[in-house]
């Protein structure tokens, strides 16, 4: 489990019985297609692909931190207005 609690790591080889809704869970791939890690996230009846490509772990990681930072910030303002 990652340390903040937000993830998952499976490795090659491992298995979960369990893995609560709505965590985000990095999954290894084999050697023999090149490795990496395929991002997904647990839903009620779905298990959704959070990137369109296998990443590195540290990439990964880095999306997932960069996606905490936008989801802290304010809402849209609706009254916005783009002048010049």
């Amino acid at each position: 489990m990652g340390k903040d609690g937000n993830y998952n790591i499976i490795y090659r080889g491992e298995q979960r019985d369990y893995i609560a809704l709505g965590r985000r869970i990095f999954v290894q791939r084999a050697k023999e297609v090149d490795g990496g890690f395929w991002l997904a996230g647990c839903g009620q009846i779905i298990f959704e692909l959070g990137l369109e490509q296998p990443k590195s772990l540290t990439n990964g990681l880095a999306f997932l931190n960069a996606a905490g930072r936008v989801a802290a910030l304010p809402d849209w303002d609706d009254d916005f207005k783009l002048e010049g």
